[in-house]
């Protein structure tokens, strides 16, 4: 696989390199289009597996049904906070499978450091099957969860760690307080503290806040592919091959299942993808020097759109313990206050994906204090226009009820 891409690789800088319209800049841009073959291959891969994929959820019985379909609640307060998924008929789930699997089998061939590889796919295969069982079974809460958190503690005790964040305004400030080293399955392993539990944290935050951007068809798929197009980007500037490589072959993957789920969706991602998506991003984060700063703005909406929703969550039912927390599904979050306001599922999806790109953009281009300012003003800017919207929503909601209720079987002869 490393010959068949050098060897691509190699016939498309000659090809770059016989024009003489593009000569000059070829030297600063062959970096990054030298894995476009790469990209290719996978977005073939998963627009061709797809399709295989959405008929085996349908006989597995993989479907994810509208609330007013359901034979049974999910728990005691489905049904009862609204719909949480727009769509109104049944569909596929289990769209994850088709994009991350040809992935994760390819990245032993593409990647020949074992420290990173062997608990990244530990850790991954651990959260593809939570996804898997998730879609066909609906496993609880606290299974989802624990599978989360072993995964997490996997990558933790990697190799990849977070021994120091950057101080936007000069120097680091030091996270390896306590250091020890093990081998384990002819892997070394190592323990840094407390720089594992911001591991840890981290990546249950992105998993979370990534797996709820779900909603409407597509949604998850754009976001997804504009934060890894934008991690690919930060890959080739520091030369980490292992960003680089994962990075590329997923937005490829995604692109070629996006297809399937641009709505109305015939696909839809599922827990599968909507669980890993998050964790990736994260290691990829800290495997890529920490890019935490940056990492934040590119996935600042769905961040900041998490935080508001277990806030309203907590605020409006009152639950025990973060468990029941995360058992609460509703019609709580942007885009459901966008379909409140009467955008239809392209619209949004537009909308959302705008605004991460634009995001994302700055992430890019920012280095160092303007970062650290930057992600000030955009979590302050993405609240404050969520809570205005949510308030906007709620009022057209109210507004609506009022003149359906006004409504009488006559009035449609009135004029």
């Amino acid at each position: 696989m490393n010959e068949l891409l050098a060897n691509t690789s190699n016939l498309l800088q000659n090809l770059l390199l016989s024009s003489n319209h593009i000569t000059s800049v070829t030297p600063e841009y062959f970096k990054y289009i030298q894995f476009i073959p790469l990209f290719i291959l996978f977005f073939l891969i998963a627009f061709l597996l797809t399709p295989i994929i959405g008929r085996f959820a349908k006989k597995v019985d993989a479907i994810d049904y509208p609330a007013n379909m359901r034979k049974e609640k999910l728990n005691k307060y489905d049904q009862t906070v609204g719909v949480k998924a727009i769509h109104k008929t049944p569909t596929p789930l289990l769209g994850g499978v088709a994009v991350l699997l040809p992935v994760l089998i390819a990245i032993p061939f593409f990647i020949t450091s074992k420290e990173l590889v062997i608990p990244f796919l530990i850790a991954s295969g651990i959260l593809f099957l939570i996804g898997f069982l998730d879609d066909v079974y609906n496993l609880p809460a606290p299974v989802q969860l624990a599978g989360q958190l072993i995964a997490a503690s996997v990558i933790a005790l990697s190799m990849i760690d977070i021994p120091f964040v950057n101080n936007p305004f000069g120097g680091t400030v030091n996270l390896n307080w306590f250091e020890t080293t093990f081998r384990v399955l002819t892997v070394d392993w190592r323990i840094i503290l407390p720089g594992d539990l911001l591991v840890v944290a981290w990546i249950m935050i992105c998993t979370n806040a990534v797996k709820w951007v779900g909603g409407i068809g597509g949604l998850l798929e754009s976001n997804m592919l504009v934060a890894f197009a934008l991690l690919f980007i930060l890959g080739v500037r520091t030369e980490s091959s292992f960003v680089i490589i994962i990075a590329i072959m997923l937005a490829g993957a995604i692109a070629g299942g996006w297809i399937f789920d641009f709505p109305p969706s015939k696909i839809f991602t599922g827990s599968t993808g909507k669980t890993l998506y998050g964790f990736i991003i994260a290691v990829l984060a800290i495997a890529n020097g920490a890019k935490v700063a940056a990492t934040i703005i590119i996935l600042a909406l769905p961040l900041v759109d998490a935080i508001y929703v277990i806030y309203y969550r907590y605020t409006q039912f009152k639950p025990k313990n973060i468990i029941e927390l995360m058992r609460i599904n509703g019609p709580m979050h942007l885009h459901h206050q966008l379909n409140n306001m009467n955008f239809t599922a392209p619209q949004i999806l537009l909308i959302e994906t705008s605004i991460s790109l634009f995001f994302g953009i700055i992430a890019v281009l920012t280095t160092g204090a303007y970062k650290f300012v930057f992600l000030l003003v955009i979590i302050f800017v993405t609240i404050v226009g969520i809570i205005i919207l949510n308030q906007r929503a709620k009022k057209r909601k109210e507004e609506g009820i009022k003149q359906s209720a006004g409504k009488t079987p006559e009035s449609k002869y009135s004029y």
